[in-house]
């Protein structure tokens, strides 16, 4: 597809990410997705695990195994509607968790008083 700017308009266009990675930082990619209400399916490493719960908003899977990454897949495509929007509303929710400015502005605060 190329590059593009707007990304919330490409998200809004498919139902699953997959994001399969031997080593992740905090990743763009999962928050915008998280975001955006997309359920995802990504590796099971810490970074990853932080953002999605398994069975929660997404499918965690063991990025070494092509039998786990299938099952992830196999596991989403047998939800009902109703469990896919499940996840994307838990999604949507956990991003205004997380990145809710106020909330981030004050666990700074905290932080920097406990130090």
């Amino acid at each position: 597809m190329g590059k593009t700017n707007e990304v919330f308009e490409v998200y809004k266009k498919i139902d699953l990410l997959i994001l399969i990675s031997d080593y992740e930082g905090f990743s763009n990619v999962i928050s915008e997705a998280l975001a955006s209400g997309l359920p995802i399916i990504t590796s099971a490493i810490p970074e990853n695990e932080y953002l999605v719960a398994d069975a929660v908003n997404g499918f965690v899977v063991d990025h070494k195994e092509v039998l786990s990454i299938a099952n992830g897949i196999e596991k989403f495509m047998n939800l009902p509607i109703t469990g896919k929007r499940k996840m994307s509303n838990n999604n949507r929710k956990k991003s205004e968790e997380i990145f809710d400015k106020n909330s981030l502005y004050n666990k700074y605060i905290n932080l920097i008083q406990k130090l």
